[in-house]
């Protein structure tokens, strides 16, 4: 069991500490800050090759926490020393924000156990700030995964062997992969990309560890050490994760590069695009002194992912641990978020040895188009009327209409419970939407631009042999249906 939780998670650890509080990089980042990240570099040829990146020492200050080495430390009431740090953050979802978060022990353990009943005080207050106004957050929710729930998740490495990487550092980090594959848990699929200028996948997705170690060249950089063509690595491992079924929200790429982007054939946008809509997360690590770290950081941002930096060549092996661990372990706090746009996120903890807060910066996108989004209503039994409270999710949906797409059209949907006649249902969740659009109507929306559609009860989202299921069922949903 040690030697299976030595390793786990693919994520990527904001380089950030959060000791009182953190503030995640990668949110913090955005296209209009990218600089060089859209474009394509060629930086330090020589006679056409790329030069050896040396290992380097570490600036001052940088003392990265690699979990994975160790197994877990178990949270009670009496745990000493406890910092929590914020990893990642998941915005591509319409309809709720996930911050992932992992508590650390003065040892460097993750600490697991923090929701059980004796520690759910500790999760006390989520907060979200956006245009100068702060909303407390009330239904939040925390969950804990970890290794041992033997949840599945798809990995692609995607590995840098372009020139300046080397070959007696190639080899080291074949060797490395090597190791990590023999500590992949059996649930887990796996697969191994290689790029220079050109992209060759040496192993499909297997679960079978030595089916993949099988696969690994361990030939240094033999048929590679050219340029640099990162996205284009990235965006072939998205194409082999589509085509693998089972890990919902579970597919990852570990990309690691030396340099800059310089030579792929894809667009940053539209490769990133491709990542989000098969529902892929990024995690990007960056080594040495001679790369685009913004474009990193926005690339883990944008799809979810997590960003790392590490400077010498014997961190890889800690890297792949950590970065396997933390997606295999983690807490992650959910809640439905009050704007789209640029928001402020503080989740405190209330430990016994005193509060923490952790605070992320978001640029939260708007729905894509036709992805439906859920209006955060909760209509009362038969009824269509709109309460007053309901005003800042009007409010929402008026801004998505006018700050983000001003000449969209948009489509709202209404639904019920089970109770009552079918023909009854579809008239009542008619209403509803109809009142939706009344609301944005009187707020200026051209009535043109919005069609209304009742589903009826034909579409629930909760069972309906509850009071609380049959609640959640009425609800309206909006759907961008053109841009023009």
């Amino acid at each position: 069991m040690e030697e299976t939780n030595r390793i786990a998670s693919l994520a990527v650890m904001c380089v950030c500490m959060a000791f009182l509080s953190c503030s995640i990089i990668g949110p913090a980042i955005n296209s209009a800050g990218l600089g060089s990240a859209k474009g394509v570099q060629k930086r330090g040829a020589v006679n056409g090759k790329e030069p050896v990146t040396p290992d380097v020492a570490p600036p001052a200050g940088y003392a990265p926490t690699f979990l994975g080495q160790t197994p877990p430390a178990r949270m009670t009431p009496r745990s000493a020393g406890v910092q929590a740090q914020l990893s990642r953050i998941e915005i591509n979802d319409p309809n709720y924000l996930k911050l992932y978060i992992h508590f650390i022990d003065q040892d460097g353990r993750y600490v697991s156990g923090g929701t059980a009943a004796a520690m759910k005080q500790y999760w006390c207050d989520v907060q979200e700030s956006f245009d100068s106004t702060t909303y407390v957050i009330d239904d939040f929710t925390v969950r804990e995964e970890t290794a041992a729930d033997s949840v599945p998740l798809a990995l692609a490495l995607v590995m840098d062997h372009s020139g300046s990487i080397g070959e007696s550092r190639a080899f080291a980090i074949q060797d490395f992969v090597d190791e990590f594959l023999q500590h992949k848990q059996r649930e887990d699929q796996m697969a191994l990309i290689k790029f220079d200028h050109h992209v060759e996948v040496e192993s499909p997705f297997l679960a079978n560890q030595n089916q993949l170690r099988s696969r690994l060249k361990k030939v240094g950089l033999f048929g590679f050490g050219g340029w640099t063509a990162m996205l284009d690595g990235v965006d072939q491992a998205v194409d082999l994760l589509k085509q693998v079924k089972g890990f919902d929200n579970r597919k990852n790429v570990l990309v690691f590069t030396d340099g800059y982007e310089n030579a792929s054939t894809h667009d940053l946008d539209a490769v990133l695009d491709h990542a989000i809509v098969n529902g892929v997360h990024v995690h990007t690590v960056g080594f040495g002194y001679n790369i685009d770290e913004p474009f990193l950081q926005y690339i883990a941002w944008r799809t979810g992912g997590m960003y790392q930096h590490i400077y010498q060549t014997n961190q890889f092996d800690d890297m792949f641990a950590d970065s396997y661990f933390r997606e295999k372990n983690f807490y992650v706090v959910q809640y439905k978020p009050k704007n789209y746009g640029k928001l402020t996120i503080t989740v405190k903890l209330c430990f016994p040895e005193g509060d923490q807060t952790l605070v992320a910066n978001v640029d939260y996108p708007p729905p894509r188009q036709n992805v439906p989004a859920l209006i955060n209503i909760l209509f009362p039994f038969d009824s269509c009327v709109l309460d007053a409270k309901y005003d800042s999710e009007i409010d929402k949906v008026y801004r998505v209409m006018t700050d983000f797409y001003p000449t969209c059209t948009v489509e709202l949907h209404g639904h019920t419970d089970s109770v009552g006649t079918d023909e009854y249902n579809i008239n009542l969740s008619q209403c509803r939407a109809e009142a939706v659009k009344e609301a944005l109507v009187r707020k200026g929306i051209d009535a043109a631009r919005i069609t209304v559609v009742g589903f009826g009860e034909s579409q629930p989202v909760a069972p309906n042999d509850t009071e609380e299921g049959r609640r959640k069922n009425r609800r309206t949903e909006f759907i961008i249906k053109s841009v023009h």
